[in-house]
């Protein structure tokens, strides 16, 4: 299968950048679940599991065979998702720069290990003291952004045939439109949907509104393949946000 898009739900990025921050400057590795559209061309991460006992260092990161074999095994049974692929991160460790790139020694890992059609997410993570809004770069193929303290740039690969070793391909995560509105209007968010900031005036009813239609709007973008379906909500969604800020600012 020629994968042309991963589509990254908010649950699984948020989990990915979790691990990553837990562990760093590790690195850290888990296993990804979701859905194969063949008929698209495009695979669904809906969720990512860590792999806890991986030999990790601060360049590298090694799942035990025996174990990682084990978790596929029951992952396959007690879930109602594929298993897809995997991710790592790549920290900056003693200065160096990490990058989204596949090392040397992540080619090889993948075509041993990886099966045609399998993806496997990448995110470089290093501390900053700037804030950088998220976007997307190298034709989409690449989201990167900071949260608190992190910056991270984050890439999707699949193996096309049995002879690729990871190809750089799209990735599209939906919740980086709602960020954007949020950080349009400066309000702060915390990974996910969990706002960083709720005033008692923006009572639990439009909250709970707020957070129905980010996950419509979620949900259309990667059903209908298109980042620019859902715009029903997005717009809906911005004047939330704006009532949100409002509010907010009462208490500055």
């Amino acid at each position: 299968m020629l994968v042309e898009r991963v589509f990254v739900r908010s649950r699984p990025l948020t989990q990915i950048l979790g691990y990553a921050i837990e562990v760093y400057k590790k690195e850290c590795a888990g296993v990804l679940l979701g859905d194969i559209m063949e008929t698209a061309n495009k695979i669904v991460v809906n969720s990512a599991v860590a792999l806890q006992s991986a030999e990790r260092g601060f360049n590298y990161v090694q799942p035990k065979d025996h174990k990682y074999q084990r978790i596929s095994e029951v992952l396959s049974f007690s879930s109602l998702d594929w298993i897809v692929g995997e991710f790592h991160s790549h920290t900056d460790f003693r200065g160096r720069k990490p990058s989204y790139r596949l090392s040397p020694e992540d080619r090889e890992y993948i075509s041993k290990h990886h099966h045609t059609g399998e993806v496997e997410l990448v995110l470089s993570l290093k501390r900053t003291n700037r804030d950088f809004p998220w976007a997307y770069i190298d034709q989409n193929r690449v989201l990167s952004g900071t949260i608190g303290e992190y910056f991270f740039q984050f890439a999707a690969y699949s193996k096309e045939n049995e002879e690729d070793t990871g190809s750089l391909t799209e990735i599209w995560c939906p919740i980086e439109a709602v960020i954007d509105i949020a950080q349009e209007f400066e309000i702060a968010l915390k990974p996910g949907y969990i706002f960083g900031f709720i005033p008692r005036e923006f009572h639990r009813g439009r909250y709970r509104k707020l957070v129905r239609l980010i996950r419509k709007y979620e949900e259309k973008v990667i059903q209908k393949a298109d980042e620019d379906a859902g715009m029903t909500e997005l717009a809906q969604i911005k004047l939330l946000m704006k009532e949100l800020s409002l509010m907010s600012n009462l208490y500055l």
